[in-house]
């Protein structure tokens, strides 16, 4: 288990791969979490988690910084709500263009 964590960050720590694409993010995400009804259920946690059908302003008095935890756990579910449903445009490629003197 430790080893498994161990690589898991070293690889957090290696470079990012810029080959990668969005595109590429959008169908590896939905083919983890859409793709098996146990991708769907961990996905169904983690949003759960994230707490995407509550308020992140709660008790009184109202804590800041518990207000804060709770928007950034949130800021993790939108994102991933994103990238599942959200598919992303494939940018034309870039042509060189040349002006025209007249």
């Amino acid at each position: 288990m430790t080893d498994d964590l161990d690589a898991l960050l070293g690889e957090l720590a290696a470079p990012v791969d810029t080959t990668r694409t969005p595109l590429d993010r959008y169908r590896e995400f939905r083919a983890v979490f859409l793709g098996t009804d146990q991708g769907q259920r961990v996905l169904h946690d983690i949003l759960r988690f994230c707490r995407m059908r509550s308020t992140s302003i709660e008790g009184a008095p109202i804590d800041p910084y518990r207000t804060h935890v709770l928007e950034g756990q949130r800021n993790v579910g939108i994102w991933l709500t994103i990238v599942l449903y959200r598919e992303p445009k494939e940018l034309p490629s870039r042509q060189n263009s040349t002006v025209k003197e007249g």
